[in-house]
């Protein structure tokens, strides 16, 4: 199962539009998810994103203060 983004309506004029393929499986639990979210599969996926993104960036905020190159 892909998901494809053809035309990004206005509020999405500064998303990238790009296939993703996943397992059936993969995508029905996605999916299952969203529909428990009140949300579109794109927009779960991209929520997860942006939460993984930040989690990540705080991560290696961390490591730099412990190794002391944090940046101002």
């Amino acid at each position: 199962m892909h998901i494809t983004t053809l035309c990004p309506g206005p509020s999405m004029s500064n998303n990238e539009a790009f296939t993703l393929r996943l397992k059936p499986a993969l995508f029905q639990f996605v999916r299952e998810i969203a529909e428990e979210q009140n949300r579109s599969v794109p927009n779960y996926i991209e929520t997860v994103l942006l939460a993984e993104k930040k989690r990540y960036e705080a991560q290696l905020t961390q490591q730099q203060r412990e190794s002391g190159t944090e940046q101002a």
